[in-house]
């Protein structure tokens, strides 16, 4: 009788690990800004948003876009207004940083779901699949995200949206449970 309550135990904590990491899908590929994928060419992104209010070489010192990591690759930030695109012609551009406000111009969209300034940590978490988050006090939290505010002692969550394998991800955070940017991380 231990031996089966002892597989039943096994049985039931492995299904429960494999019914929760399918649940944990996550798609980066489904994150779409008024129709165009977060990583695009630039022709799609001028079609659809425009020509930038800037376009310049940020010379990041580490991460994907770097200089020195992608040995001799010349990457451009495409700037609009509350939004930046990252890349260059040959690997396309990628989402970089956009800041979710009442009056934003975007429509941003994770499997179908419009995502705005309305959407709540939970409702993400539930959409997502996610089940955890971090809390960011201060200095924790993107030096741009405290500007805008104007709080140095800014309190916010963020959770992150990582596909099984990939060291780079998307930073979605929270401010007073709602969210308020999305922002491309990679490693140093």
């Amino acid at each position: 009788m231990n031996k089966f309550c002892l597989i039943l135990s096994i049985t039931a904590v492995f299904s429960y690990n494999i019914a929760k990491a399918q649940k944990a899908n996550y798609n980066r590929n489904k994150l779409t800004l008024n129709g165009i994928p977060f990583t695009v060419s630039k022709k799609a992104i001028i079609k659809v948003l425009g020509k930038p209010l800037q376009q310049f070489k940020p010379h990041y010192e580490c991460g994907f876009f770097s200089d020195n990591e992608q040995r001799g690759e010349v990457y451009y930030t495409l700037q609009y207004k509350l939004l930046n695109w990252i890349g260059n012609n040959k690997q396309g551009y990628t989402m970089e940083n956009l800041f979710i406000s009442p009056n934003l111009n975007y429509i941003i969209k994770y499997k179908g779901k419009i995502l705005s300034y309305q959407t709540t940590q939970k409702e993400f978490m539930k959409l997502s699949g996610i089940d955890t988050f971090d809390t960011n006090i201060g200095g924790q939290n993107p030096s741009d995200l405290i500007k805008v505010i104007g709080n140095q002692n800014l309190k916010t969550t963020s959770l992150d949206l990582q596909e099984k394998g990939d060291d780079d991800k998307y930073i979605f955070y929270f401010l007073n449970g709602k969210l308020c940017k999305i922002e491309y991380w990679s490693p140093c």
